[in-house]
């Protein structure tokens, strides 16, 4: 099987460094999927789950945020402003994040208030699809 390089950095980390078959993760005009020998290409990342699928097989969810994805034919980059991954996402804290960012788009305040508030929004409901997301196959693996 053929495999590329990911790489994923944060401002404070190497959050995420091997040989994967595919990563699949959002970008401001929709849904990519690289592989092997794609197409070189820059382009902004949204806030999303990047999933990914290593080498030998195993799948990896991780949350991106914001930044940038470079692509070349045997490696791809992915500067984010925050990653992290399932277990490392505070539940109770995103669903709070979540609450005050719809609170604010509500009140109308300033336009720059609310713009902040609509990517905390993307965020923490990211954050939540992506719990939902593992302890789903949680809880189909503790069933197989």
């Amino acid at each position: 099987m053929d495999v590329f390089q990911l790489e994923v950095y944060t401002p404070y980390r190497l959050f995420y460094k091997n040989e994967v078959e595919y990563a699949l993760f959002e970008i401001v005009d929709g849904e990519i999927g690289i592989l092997p020998g794609h197409s070189p290409f820059t382009a902004p990342i949204a806030t999303s789950v990047l999933h990914i699928k290593e080498k030998k097989g195993e799948r990896k969810l991780a949350l991106i945020s914001d930044g940038i994805a470079e692509v070349k034919k045997h490696k791809t980059v992915i500067l984010a402003d925050s990653a992290n991954w399932p277990e490392e996402i505070n539940i109770e804290w995103a669903r709070m994040a979540k609450d005050e960012a719809e609170k604010i788009i509500e009140g109308n305040n300033f336009k720059l208030d609310t713009e902040k508030a609509k990517k905390k929004l993307k965020r923490a409901q990211t954050r939540i699809k992506l719990y939902r997301q593992m302890q789903d196959l949680l809880s189909k693996a503790g069933h197989a």
